[in-house]
C-alpha cells in the first residue's frame, strides 16, 4: 500500500472517530438539557430555593438568635437551613431524574439513542449538580447579607435587610410577568431569577456597606468558604442519592442518605481505631463545613483545610459515580406502555 493510500486511510479513521465523538457529546449535551429542563419546571425546585431565601431574610428578626454572639447564632442557623434545604433538593432531584424515569419509560431514551450507559449516568449526574449549583448560587448571597444584617438584641441594619427583602419579594413577582410574557414555565424562571438577584442584593449591599462594624469572621472570603463548606457536604449527599437510586426507590435512597448524613455527623468525633477509623476512611467528615465556619480567617490552616475538604468529597463523589455506573450498566429499563 502506497504511503498515500495509507494516509487516507488514516485520515478517515481520525474523521470517523471525530464524527463518533462529537456525536456522543451532542447525546450528553441532550440528556444533560432534558434532565435540567425536567428538574427546574418542577414546582419543589423553586419552593425549596424560595423557601430557604424566605427563612434566612427573616432570620435577624428571630430574638433568640440575637442575644449574645452578636451575627453567629444567625449565621449558623443559616447553615443549618441551607444543609437541610440542600439535602431535600438533592435526594429529590437524584430520585426523579434517574430511578423514577427508569422505571415509568423515561429509560427508552437511553435505548433509543447510540449512548452508552456510562455517558447517560454521566450525563444525569451532571444535571443535578448543575441544579444544586444553582441552588448554592441563590443561598449564599442571601446567607451572607441575612448573616450580617443582625445587629444583636433584636436589633436588624435596615441598610442589609432592606434590599434582602425587597429582593425576595420582587424576585417572584418579576419571574411570573415573564413567564406570562414569554407564555413558558413559571417555575423555571423563577428558578434562575433568585440567583440573579441574590447577586444583585449583595452587589448592592456591599457597595452601600454595614451600619455597624463587622466581625473578621463576617468578611465576605470567610462566608464564602463557610457556603462552600456547605456546597461540598451537598455534592457528596447528591452524589451518594444518584448510586442509590440506581436500584433503589426514592424512600428507601433517601432513608439511607440521611443515615449516611448521621453517620458521617458522627465520624469525626470518633476514636481513630477500629469502627471509627474504617468510617472515617470511608465516609467524609460532614462537620468540616462546621470547622470552616469557626477557623479565624486570618489563620494559615483555612485554606489548607478546604483544600483538603475539596479533595475529600471530589474521591468520594468519583468513587461513588463508579459504583453507581456498576449497578446502573446491569440496570432492566421500563419500556413506556403504548
Amino acid at each position: 500500500m502506497s504511503s498515500s493510500a495509507a494516509d487516507r486511510l488514516e485520515f478517515r479513521a481520525a474523521a470517523v472517530a471525530g464524527h463518533r465523538a462529537a456525536r456522543t457529546t451532542s447525546h450528553i449535551a441532550a440528556v444533560l438539557r432534558v434532565t435540567l429542563l425536567d428538574l427546574l419546571r418542577r414546582p419543589i425546585v423553586p419552593i425549596l430555593m424560595y423557601s430557604l431565601a424566605a427563612l434566612m431574610g427573616v432570620m435577624p428578626f428571630i430574638p433568640f438568635l440575637t442575644l449574645g454572639q452578636e451575627n453567629r447564632l444567625v449565621r449558623d442557623a443559616n447553615l443549618s437551613l441551607i444543609l437541610m434545604f440542600g439535602i431535600a433538593l438533592a435526594v429529590y432531584a437524584a430520585g426523579t431524574c434517574l430511578y423514577r424515569e427508569m422505571h415509568r419509560g423515561g429509560g427508552e431514551l437511553l435505548m433509543s439513542k447510540p449512548i452508552s450507559p456510562l455517558a447517560f449516568l454521566a450525563a444525569k449526574y451532571a444535571g443535578v449538580i448543575v441544579v444544586l449549583s444553582l441552588f448554592m448560587l441563590a443561598a449564599t448571597p442571601v446567607f451572607m447579607v441575612s448573616s450580617r444584617a443582625s445587629r444583636g438584641l433584636v436589633q436588624v441594619d435596615w441598610r442589609l435587610e432592606g434590599p434582602l427583602l425587597g429582593g425576595l419579594i420582587a424576585a417572584p413577582v418579576l419571574a411570573a410577568l415573564i413567564a406570562l410574557r414569554r407564555r413558558r414555565s413559571l417555575s423555571q424562571h423563577a428558578a434562575l431569577l433568585l440567583p440573579a438577584v441574590g447577586i444583585a442584593v449583595f452587589g448592592t449591599t456591599a457597595l452601600r456597606g454595614s451600619g455597624h462594624p463587622l466581625p473578621d469572621d463576617f468578611r465576605t472570603g470567610y462566608l464564602l468558604a463557610a457556603a462552600a463548606g456547605v456546597g461540598l457536604v451537598l455534592v457528596n449527599i447528591a452524589a451518594l442519592a444518584m448510586t442509590l437510586s440506581t436500584r433503589l426507590s426514592v424512600p428507601v435512597a433517601a432513608s439511607i442518605t440521611v443515615l449516611a448524613l448521621v453517620v458521617g455527623l458522627c465520624s469525626g468525633s470518633m476514636p481513630m481505631d477500629g469502627p471509627g477509623f474504617l468510617l472515617n476512611a470511608f465516609v467524609p467528615d460532614w462537620m468540616n463545613f462546621w470547622i470552616l465556619s469557626s477557623v479565624p480567617p486570618a489563620s494559615p490552616h483555612l485554606a489548607p483545610l478546604f483544600l483538603w475538604n475539596l479533595i475529600q468529597s471530589l474521591l468520594f463523589a468519583s468513587a461513588l459515580f463508579v459504583l453507581g455506573y456498576l449497578l446502573f450498566r446491569n440496570t432492566d429499563i421500563v419500556k413506556k406502555p403504548t
